[in-house]
């Protein structure tokens, strides 16, 4: 079987490595290819195909498709393949039934990536990575606790400071900025690893277990119990954020505990991430697949999948809709300054009409739908990408 692993952006090279243990560990082959230039990070790929038009031959090539959270840029006329779609995160956080709805409409099997998003239906797809051993190089004979945000507020890096830094005979290494290599690097030299304390643990969580070494996390109630139905335990170091301090010198002081943590994590990839495992896994979403004939990956679902539609306003709420901030003329002029690089499709509350953003460029709105769209951005606590907490549209002014 010849499997095509697919993404816009392949946020932590969740595809690159998911091809990678395939090929590994089975008689199948993979490729993955990534259809943005990249970013700081530089994740690993096979193949950057950047124009539509270059992914005709690996399409014909491949006997199924594996998409990774946004639908890629097609060309017109490619025949449908059997397709399985893996959402990462954010993105489908913000829409799980837009995106369970499409899938099942077009015949695409539809996973999750991380254990929290199974609350919506889907089963699960785990991310793995391979031997990162190479990295480890804790000889310094500091207790290094690293910290590698892509966003300080989802992952409250401030608040990790605050609670970490300036403790005596602890380093707290905050690694931001650099590429992927130089943080597996950074994240080698290090005793401990704090995650995040809001939603599940990721890819970092991961790659801390792989180096050998604990990862501090924290989860909701339903989601720490939705994982020890899967996985049978808890692989991290549950942690509170106000515990930390103290969860922190524990692993420090306690031999004890730190070894049962560090266990706990090399059993998760041995049970749940190892590539051997991982890769089973995707092949019987693949078989299932064959068995769904789906429907092709046209353009115009291409915007329906990167994000969904702007939440439908009560009627009453749309007839008193003040004019506010976007003037009193027919048309204005919106900018969507958001963190979606791919741009963002809305539709508008009042008129229903279809608006398509690109990142950084504006384009008229009716005053309604654009005065529905600003109360909907001032209000919504879910921001997208790495504008979280911030507003996603400003008025331009003239």
């Amino acid at each position: 079987m010849n499997i095509l692993q697919i993404s816009f952006h392949d946020h932590g090279g969740a595809a690159y490595h998911l091809a990678q243990a395939i090929n590994a560990t089975t008689e199948h082959k993979a490729t993955s290819v990534r259809q943005a230039k990249g970013s700081y990070l530089q994740y690993p790929i096979d193949l950057v195909a950047e124009k539509p038009g270059d992914l005709v031959g690996v399409w014909e090539w491949a006997d199924v498709v594996h998409v990774h959270d946004i639908c890629p840029k097609l060309p017109r006329g490619l025949k449908p393949k059997p397709t399985v779609i893996t959402y990462h995160g954010s993105m489908y956080r913000r829409g799980p039934q837009v995106y369970n709805e499409l899938c099942e409409k077009n015949n695409w099997l539809a996973t999750v990536a991380t254990i929290d998003l199974m609350a919506h239906g889907l089963p699960w797809m785990p991310d793995t990575r391979p031997d990162l051993s190479k990295y480890v190089d804790r000889s310094a004979g500091r207790f290094i606790v690293a910290h590698a945000p892509t966003s300080r507020a989802v992952k409250d890096t401030d608040k990790v400071i605050e609670a970490l830094d300036g403790i005596d005979g602890l380093v707290l290494d905050v690694i931001e900025q650099v590429d992927n290599e130089a943080c597996l690097r950074r994240k080698g030299r290090a005793s401990v690893y704090v995650d995040q304390f809001r939603l599940c643990y990721g890819l970092n969580a991961i790659e801390a277990w792989q180096m050998g070494m604990p990862a501090i996390v924290n989860a909701g109630k339903a989601t720490i119990k939705r994982i020890q139905e899967e996985l049978g335990f808890l692989p991290f170091v549950q942690c509170k954020l106000e515990d930390l301090r103290e969860t922190v010198l524990r692993l420090r002081d306690d031999n004890e505990f730190y070894s049962d943590s560090v266990e706990r994590g090399k059993q998760a990839i041995r049970e749940a991430h190892g590539s051997a495992i991982v890769a089973a896994r995707a092949l019987a979403y693949y078989e299932a697949a064959f068995e769904m004939r789906a429907l092709p990956l046209p353009e115009a679902t291409k915007e329906e999948m990167r994000l969904p539609m702007l939440p439908a306003m009560p009627p009453a709420a749309r007839k008193a809709a003040p004019v506010g901030e976007v003037g009193e003329d027919g048309l204005v002029l919106i900018r969507y300054i958001g963190g979606n690089t791919g741009g963002m499709l809305i539709t508008g509350a009042v008129t229903g009409t279809r608006y398509q953003f690109t990142h950084g460029g504006a384009r008229y709105m009716d005053k309604h739908d654009a005065n529905a769209l600003l109360a909907w951005d001032r209000g919504s606590k879910r921001k997208s990408g790495n504008k979280r907490g911030k507003r996603n549209f400003e008025v331009v002014k003239r």
